[in-house]
C-alpha cells in the first residue's frame, strides 16, 4: 500500500483502509465522503450480496440527495387601487422581476381602508409563521412601523438618488430610511367635458363655490330627461382619511390654514375653516347623494364611471422624479366623451 500522506487519518472497515481528512467540510468533503464510502463500503457489500440485495443498498444512497430547493418566495400584502391599469402594471413588473432574479411574489389580499391595512400589518410584522416580507405604506406610518422596517438606503442608492429629496423626508427616522415613495397621490377633480360644453361652460370650476353652482345646473338638467339618480358632485364622506384630506382641501381653499401651521400652531378652529365645512354639509343631499357620507374611493369612482355624476373628487398619481416632467395622468376609460383631470385646483391638463 502506499504512504499515505501527512495530515489523514485512517479508518478500517472490515478490512479495508479508508482515509479521512482531519479537517474537511462543506459540500467537497461530502462528496469525498460518499465517494470513498461507496468504493470501500458498498461496492464489496454489493457483490457479496447480488443481486437480491443490490436495490436495498442502494436506495439508501438515492434517498440521500438534497431535494431541489424551492425558489425564494416574497410575501406582498396590497390591494389595487385607484389606477385603471396598476392590476396590468403591477402583473407586468412582478413578471420582470421574476425573470431576473428569480425571487417569486406572492400576492396577499389587504383591506380597502387605511386603518385596517395599518392595523393587519401590525399584526403580521409580529414574530410568528404569518408574516410579509414587502408591503406598501402610507407616508404618516413611517413612524409606526419604523421598528419593523429595514434601512433601505444602503441597497438603493441609485434609485434614491433620482428622487426628489423633499419626498423622502417623511420616510426618514433618525437616518433610517424605512421607505422610498413610487409615486405621489394628490387630490383632482374630475369632470364631465361633454356636460360642460353642453351646458355652456367652457372651462372647470376654478372654485368650490363656482363647482356648486355648475353641479346643481347640471343635475338639474340632467334629472329634466328623466336620470332620476344623476348628481352634481360625488366624493368621499366616509370617516376614514380621504375625508380629512377632502376637509383639509376645503378650508384650504376658503383661507382655513392647514389643521397644524408649520410653526405648530393648531389653527383649525377658526371662522374660514367652519365656513368650508358648513358648505360640504350642505351639497349632502343637494349635489351629492346622501349615502356620500359612506363613500370610499371606490363608490365615488362606481358612480361617476357609470355616468351618474357630473363631477368626481380623485386621487391622480405624478411622477416623483428630479426631472421636470410633466405629472404622469392616470386616464380612464369610460363610456362617455374623455374627461379631463384638473389638478391643485390651478391647472387643468389636456
Amino acid at each position: 500500500m502506499s504512504e499515505v500522506p501527512s495530515g489523514i487519518r485512517m479508518l478500517t472497515v472490515d478490512g479495508h483502509v479508508l482515509p479521512r481528512k482531519e479537517k474537511r467540510s462543506g459540500v467537497a468533503g461530502l462528496l469525498t465522503f460518499f465517494a470513498t464510502f461507496f468504493r470501500f463500503v458498498i461496492q464489496p457489500l454489493c457483490a457479496a450480496l447480488r443481486p437480491a440485495g443490490t436495490l436495498l443498498l442502494c436506495l439508501p444512497l438515492v434517498s440521500c440527495r438534497q431535494p431541489a430547493r424551492e425558489p425564494v418566495t416574497l410575501r406582498y400584502p396590497h390591494g389595487y387601487r385607484f389606477e385603471p391599469d396598476e392590476k396590468s402594471k403591477m402583473a407586468a413588473l412582478t413578471e420582470q422581476f421574476t425573470l431576473q432574479t428569480g425571487i417569486q411574489i406572492r400576492g396577499m389580499p389587504q383591506p380597502e381602508s387605511t386603518f385596517d391595512q395599518l392595523d393587519l400589518f401590525q399584526k403580521l410584522l409580529k414574530p410568528g409563521p404569518a408574516g410579509i416580507d414587502l408591503l406598501g405604506i402610507d407616508l404618516i406610518w413611517s413612524a409606526t412601523l419604523a421598528s419593523d422596517l429595514v434601512d433601505l438606503a444602503p441597497y438603493s442608492a441609485t434609485e434614491i438618488s433620482s428622487i426628489e429629496p423633499q419626498l423622502l423626508v417623511s420616510y426618514t427616522l433618525n437616518g433610517k430610511l424605512v421607505a422610498i415613495p413610487y409615486q405621489v397621490n394628490v387630490g383632482a377633480l374630475e369632470y364631465r367635458s361633454d356636460l360642460l360644453r353642453q351646458y355652456g361652460y367652457d372651462h372647470p370650476p376654478r372654485t368650490w363655490d363656482e363647482l356648486e353652482r355648475m353641479a346643481k345646473r347640471i343635475q338639474a338638467g340632467e334629472r329634466a330627461k328623466g336620470r332620476k339618480e344623476f348628481w352634481g358632485y360625488v366624493w368621499q364622506g366616509v370617516a376614514a382619511e380621504a375625508l380629512t384630506c377632502n376637509a383639509l382641501e376645503w378650508q384650504i381653499a376658503e383661507g382655513g390654514g392647514r389643521i397644524i401651521e408649520s410653526d405648530h400652531t393648531i389653527s383649525v378652529n377658526n371662522p374660514a375653516a367652519i365656513r368650508a365645512w358648513q358648505r360640504a354639509k350642505r351639497w349632502i343631499g343637494s349635489i351629492s347623494p346622501p349615502a356620500v357620507i359612506a363613500y370610499r374611493e371606490i363608490d365615488s369612482m362606481n358612480a361617476f364611471g357609470s355616468g351618474k355624476a357630473a363631477f368626481n373628487r380623485v386621487w391622480l398619481g405624478t411622477t416623483i422624479t428630479r426631472s421636470k416632467q410633466s405629472p404622469q395622468v392616470y386616464w380612464r376609460n369610460l363610456n362617455f366623451h374623455p374627461t379631463k383631470i384638473y389638478l391643485n385646483g390651478s391647472q387643468r391638463l389636456d
